[in-house]
C-alpha cells in the first residue's frame, strides 16, 4: 500500500479519457520521441522500435509506434525497412546518424494508415501503420553551397603589358 494522506483529488483537473484506437488514415506532423534497438521475435535479427507524437491537429499528442526491421533474414524485409529508415534521415536532414537519438525531436510527416489484422486467436483488430515518411515544411532545408566563381579572364603578368 502507499500512503496518500497528503493527496486530495478536488485539488486536480480530472484528465479525459485517451482514445486508443488507430488514428484515421491521413498525413500528419509527428517528431519521433523513442527509439530502441531490440531483437526480432524469432531472434533471428534487429528491428528499431520507434515511437512518434502527433504534433498538431485534433489528434496533437497521440501516438503511434513503428518497428522497422534492420536487420533481417529475409531481405526484402531488411530492404523496406532500411528504406523507411533513409527516408526518416532525409526528412529531418540527418542523413548520416551515429545514434537514432540524432533523429529525435525534428518534425516530419509521416502517412499513416489503419492497417486490419486477425490475431493468433482469431480476433479483429487495428492498427495504425506508417506507409512512408517526408520532410514537413517546417523542416530546416539544408543550407546550399555557394556556387563556384566563373573563372574571367586571366590576371595580367608584368610582361603581358606593353610600355
Amino acid at each position: 500500500m502507499a500512503d496518500l494522506q497528503w493527496f486530495n483529488a478536488s485539488k486536480h483537473t480530472e484528465q479525459p479519457m485517451q482514445s486508443y484506437e488507430p488514428l484515421p488514415r491521413g498525413n500528419y506532423e509527428v517528431v519521433l520521441i523513442e527509439s530502441e534497438m531490440q531483437p526480432t521475435k524469432k531472434g533471428d535479427g534487429k528491428k528499431l522500435a520507434i515511437t512518434l507524437e502527433v504534433l498538431s491537429g485534433p489528434h496533437k499528442g497521440r501516438r503511434i509506434w513503428e518497428s522497422l526491421n534492420v536487420v533481417n533474414p529475409n531481405s526484402k524485409a531488411q530492404e523496406i525497412a532500411l528504406g523507411m529508415l533513409s527516408s526518416i534521415c532525409r526528412a529531418v536532414n540527418c542523413e548520416t546518424p551515429r545514434d537514432s537519438a540524432d533523429l529525435h525531436n525534428r518534425p516530419l510527416m509521416a502517412e499513416v494508415i489503419v492497417d486490419e489484422y486477425e490475431t493468433q486467436g482469431g480476433e479483429k483488430k487495428s492498427r495504425n501503420k506508417v506507409l512512408r515518411f517526408f520532410a514537413t515544411s517546417h523542416a530546416a532545408k539544408p543550407q546550399p553551397k555557394p556556387a563556384p566563381k566563373p573563372a574571367g579572364p586571366p590576371e595580367p603578368k608584368d610582361d603581358d603589358i606593353p610600355f
